[in-house]
């Protein structure tokens, strides 16, 4: 599965031209991709960047594996999650990121280009794979799920604890309370900064909490 925003910078293109080359192989055959995000019709890039992965996917004979979700609803979403054997995270030097949370979240472990906020959330070989931003990389790594058909549960169930431990609501509210105390503590402008601590953490926490 792929979950992102339709736009070009989310570099969605690396997923199905991984999922074509896993096709080609022995072991790849049946695999499919579900790739699911934002869509605003009315932005021009996401309705391009639709038709795009569509033409992409005809044109490396993998249309009839792909299935095209755009605004799923969070039910569904949930759903997908759940039922994904990873997730495909393809953005490059992209920031922090929430989808590789709420995959991790929901027990999918998540294949990623080895570089900006996937550094931070996923560990290698544990909670999914880091790996080169190439399309062969990805389908390497999407191989392992298909070849070992527990490795998918184990890493998932090896993401869930910690995502949740780092970014659930308790860890909001650890957050919140050291930052109250600094408060006491500390002068306005440097309680303005304690308070920074804690705002990320507070919107992954929510984020999390509404997908649950």
């Amino acid at each position: 599965m792929s979950l992102n925003r339709f736009e070009r910078k989310k570099d969605v293109g690396v997923a199905v031209r991984a999922l074509a080359s896993l096709r080609r192989g022995r072991d790849g055959a049946g695999a499919s991709l579900v790739i699911a995000g934002g869509f605003d019709p009315t932005v021009t890039e996401n309705v391009e960047y639709l038709a795009e992965l569509q033409a992409l996917a005809a044109e490396l004979g993998v249309a009839d594996a792909v299935a095209f979700r755009p605004n799923v609803s969070d039910a569904d979403r949930n759903r997908l999650l759940q039922a994904a054997l990873c997730v495909c995270y393809t953005p490059e030097n992209e920031h922090f990121g929430i989808v590789p949370i709420e995959a991790m979240y929901a027990g999918a472990p998540v294949v990623a280009s080895a570089s900006g906020g996937p550094l931070e959330t996923v560990v290698d070989g544990e909670t999914g794979f880091l790996c080169a931003h190439t399309p062969a990389a990805f389908a390497e790594a999407m191989g392992r799920f298909l070849a070992d058909d527990g490795l998918s549960l184990a890493l998932g169930r090896a993401a869930h604890d910690p995502v949740k431990r780092r970014f659930g609501m308790d860890a909001f509210a650890d957050e919140l309370d050291a930052a109250a105390k600094a408060a006491k503590a500390e002068a306005s402008l440097p309680c303005q900064a304690a308070a920074l601590g804690f705002v990320t953490v507070f919107a992954l926490a929510v984020s999390i909490a509404a997908r649950a």
